[in-house]
């Protein structure tokens, strides 16, 4: 009896350290990881809850904007979207998501193709970088006039 008692306790406890460490055989910062933060953030947008956007923002951009002012710029009605792609540059670092949609404003519609999206791996998750790159436009046209 003490055998069976000593054995089944072995057994549970291998069980509970497989189960334990199950979490360690998938990749958190992979591209399916990624596709759903893409799409969680894009959901949210077409469903108008900008509260969830800024939470899954890049903590650079969190700590330039607070809550309260992004919901007021928060102002465009996205009607539609679709993921043209999903690629990550730097594995468990950097990502880049194509996106194509429409916004709605003063009753027209506006398609929006190609649009580009940089991801960053913090704290355990994808977070969507929303400060403009060293690429943007406006950050290269303020360089060149300096």
């Amino acid at each position: 009896m003490k055998k069976f008692i000593r054995t089944s306790g072995l057994l549970i406890g291998a069980l509970f350290l497989f189960s334990a460490c199950a979490h360690l055989t998938s990749n958190p910062a992979s591209k399916e990881s990624l596709t759903r933060s893409v799409e969680k953030v894009w959901n949210a947008k077409l469903n108008g809850d900008w509260g969830v956007v800024y939470d899954m923002t890049a903590n650079k951009y969190k700590n330039q904007v607070n809550k309260t002012a992004f919901l007021k710029r928060a102002n465009i009605t996205v009607k539609d979207y679709a993921i043209k792609d999903i690629k990550i540059l730097d594995p468990g670092k950097r990502a880049i998501s194509v996106v194509e949609y429409k916004i709605s404003h003063a009753g027209y519609e506006f398609p929006v193709k190609n649009y580009k999206e940089e991801w960053l791996w913090e704290e355990g998750a994808w977070r969507l970088n929303l400060l403009p790159t060293v690429s943007s436009p406006i950050i290269e046209q303020k360089s060149r006039q300096q």
